[in-house]
């Protein structure tokens, strides 16, 4: 530094080499700022990005990822039927989960409504706590939901781990929940019919017949109430939040010493034994059945204070004991003109209401029971009381009395005593029998589930009694489904190529070339004339061209078909 003197001062300055030096130092500061300030940045990023993966990974096991990878990997799980989703794509499918979103809420979390990058609209339900029991109803819900495939329970996606509370992806189901429709504005807008409300009740009896009777391991529900019903575009009925459900070895019941379901549904006789079995769900059920009769809430403000406390399942059971039941009954049901269709699930209700379980009706003899409430326009089971036995029993000619039943299995077997003469004959429509999987009698009930049951009607167009397996107590199996067809409903399968065995395809398959359910109809028929006669469905002692079910026709129209039965 230079300084210069002056009368009464200095000046100082810096040399040109000073100056320099000075800013080719601050030059190089900045250079280095430049340089090192995107290279902080950079390393800043990747730090969060490996905080972000390593709490995501945190996530993942602690919301049960590497427990529900075991399982997924299992044979009994569907693993290719289960998507793991990346938060970031159910973030941007809900809209970073917009309140407006929201398709429902309550004490388990909030359901979103969201749209895939494929434009497949969703639900989402996101979990409000993240405790470690709600993580094992999470995994638990993920394992039961992946077993299943049935037409009434609402399908699984897929579901998300790396998020801080565990993400479930369902199938949109656009109606909203039966609670709504019962319980809500909704109702006024909309009501339910009498026939609606049927088909609900079927349907859910249905998805309960199966889950207690179709899978691997029998599935107890527990939470069986009219907000866990979603109603379709079609307003079919179908089944979720299986959080509380549980897997139970056969002949074993599940002892719990948390109470879990809902208040107003939970079954009276649980409080008691701490054992859910089946029939706690067959109660919970009853009660549905009374919100659909009554069209009131399990448990509302609008009853009397000393019948709160008993709730709509008391005021029920002693409405029917006072034979006043009609006093509670809903306004639309009340228009129904058969009050004999409203007393058959009325009493139906009060049997599943039982207060001893052992007397509740399982849900198959429950779906049986509804089915042919809902097709008693059609025809019912009628019970004729003859003179005498005739072998044309379907004539009418010495029918005395008409008396209509709808019977149980164990009633139906005590009508028919040894000895009794009586005919019986069945309501035209559908009946719903045994599942596949373990289903008892001829394998046409085993038909009747591959269509009924599965999520898409299934055709299996090899109907034949080499494909039917017995086990080893004589129950029958269906093997062989390389040629069978998953169809819309209503729709029917149209190919070119001859797909079955012949002797039992279905001739008018021939004309049409459309396979429909009732091609199954008719190879089924063919293996019950195989069991009545004994005989080969084509066979070098029959005339080629004719076969078996020709050669059985044209007995029955002769009415000679005693000499070809089977000794």
């Amino acid at each position: 530094m230079i300084c210069e003197n002056y009368p009464g001062t200095y000046i100082c300055y810096l040399s040109e080499r000073r100056k320099h030096m000075i800013f080719s130092g601050i030059g190089g500061a900045l250079g280095l700022a430049i340089f090192t300030l995107p290279v902080l940045w950079w390393l800043h990023r990747l730090l969060k990005k490996r905080k972000i993966k390593k709490l995501k990974e945190k996530n993942f096991k602690r919301n049960g990822g590497i427990l529900l990878q075991q399982q997924l990997s299992s044979s009994e799980v569907n693993v290719d039927k289960i998507r793991i989703f990346n938060s970031k794509e159910l973030e941007k499918a809900t809209d970073n989960f917009n309140t407006v979103r929201i398709l429902g809420s309550g004490g388990q979390g909030c359901v979103y409504k969201g749209m895939l990058a494929d434009g497949k609209i969703v639900a989402v339900k996101k979990s409000k706590l993240v405790d470690e029991r709600k993580v094992k109803q999470f995994i638990n819900e993920v394992v039961i939901l992946s077993q299943i495939r049935h037409r009434n329970v609402v399908k699984l996606l897929g579901c998300c781990l790396e998020t801080e509370v565990p993400l479930l992806v369902y199938e949109f189901i656009p109606n909203g929940t039966l609670y709504q429709y019962l319980h809500s504005e909704q109702n006024e807008e909309f009501p339910l019919t009498w026939e609606m409300s049927l088909q609900i009740a079927t349907d859910v009896a249905g998805a309960l017949s199966y889950l207690h009777s179709s899978a691997s391991l029998p599935i107890y529900h527990r939470d069986i109430k009219s907000s866990n019903i979603l109603l379709d575009e079609r307003y079919k009925a179908k089944i979720a939040d299986f959080g509380a459900s549980r897997s139970i070895d056969i002949d074993q019941t599940h002892l719990t010493t948390r109470v879990q379901g809902t208040f107003g549904y939970l079954d009276p006789e649980f409080f008691q034994s701490s054992h859910f079995t089946e029939k706690s769900d067959v109660y919970s059920f009853g009660v549905v059945l009374v919100e659909l009769l009554t069209g009131k809430k399990p448990i509302t403000s609008t009853l009397e204070e000393s019948q709160e406390t008993r709730g709509l399942a008391s005021l029920f059971l002693l409405s029917m004991e006072d034979n006043n039941v009609f006093d509670i009954l809903d306004t639309r049901v009340l228009k129904h003109p058969s009050k004999e269709q409203i007393m058959a699930v009325a009493n139906l209700a009060k049997r599943c209401l039982n207060l001893n379980g052992k007397n509740r009706p399982a849900m198959k003899e429950v779906v049986q029971h509804l089915e042919s409430i809902r097709m008693s326009h059609m025809g019912s089971i009628i019970v004729q009381d003859h003179e005498e036995l005739h072998q044309d029993i379907g004539t009418d000619q010495t029918t005395r009395t008409w008396e209509e039943f709808l019977f149980s299995e164990s009633e139906r077997s005590d009508q028919a005593e040894p000895g009794s003469q009586s005919g019986v004959r069945a309501s035209r429509g559908d009946l719903v029998h045994d599942p596949l999987p373990q289903a008892p009698g001829p394998s046409a009930l085993c038909i009747s589930e591959v269509a009924k049951r599965g999520q898409m009607p299934n055709s299996y167009s090899d109907i034949k009694s080499s494909n039917i397996l017995l086990d080893e107590r004589y129950k029958a199996k269906i093997v062989d489904f390389g040629t069978s067809r998953s169809m819309d409903i209503d729709q029917t399968h149209l190919t070119t190529g001859v797909q079955g065995t012949f002797g039992y395809l279905d001739p008018e398959f021939f004309q049409s070339s459309h396979f429909t359910e009732k091609s199954n109809v008719y190879s089924i028929g063919v293996v019950l004339v195989e069991l009545l006669t004994g005989k080969k469905p084509i066979t070098s002692t029959l005339e080629e061209t004719q076969g078996l079910a020709s050669l059985f026709v044209v007995s029955m129209e002769d009415n000679n078909v005693f000499d070809i039965l089977d000794t």
